[in-house]
């Protein structure tokens, strides 16, 4: 897979995965590309979650299974998710550890579609604006105003 960056509106980034074979159709109708990055293959991330399980519990095989069954199936969830300012916000906030990654894309999610249906004008804008671009923290301080 690659990564595609390209210009949206509003000067924001957006990333968009892109089979490699579909690279060159996809350049041909988004003039905007800021840049292209290879995403590394499936087997090189699960040579470097084996790692990290052996680096969270070095002398403990049963944790480093139970640490690498939890983090691949994080890892394969992760591939199904459809909103990428989510993915994009948890990836960098936890770039080796897919279950952290998976635990803040479920939490900043539930969070942006509570936030959506948020009633109190004032304290929704209040939130947004102290927080732009963490909706857990966006509901958390909408609850802290209106309860």
């Amino acid at each position: 897979m690659w990564v595609v960056h390209t210009d949206s509106l509003y000067g924001y980034l957006r990333y968009i995965w892109v089979k490699k074979n579909d690279i060159i159709k996809f350049q041909k109708m988004n003039p905007k590309i800021v840049s292209i990055k290879f995403q590394k293959n499936e087997q090189e991330i699960l040579n470097e979650i084996e790692e990290f399980s052996k680096r969270k519990y070095p002398n403990n095989q049963k944790m480093q299974d139970y640490i690498y069954k939890k983090q691949v199936n994080a890892y394969h969830y992760i591939l199904t998710v459809k909103d990428y300012e989510i993915l994009t916000f948890s990836k960098r906030k936890y770039s080796n550890d897919y279950a952290m990654q998976k635990y803040t894309y479920d939490k900043q999610l539930n969070a942006k579609r509570y936030m959506q249906n948020a009633t109190n004008i004032q304290a929704k804008t209040k939130a947004i604006r102290e927080y732009p671009n963490n909706y857990a923290m966006q509901k958390y301080t909408y609850d802290k105003i209106v309860y």
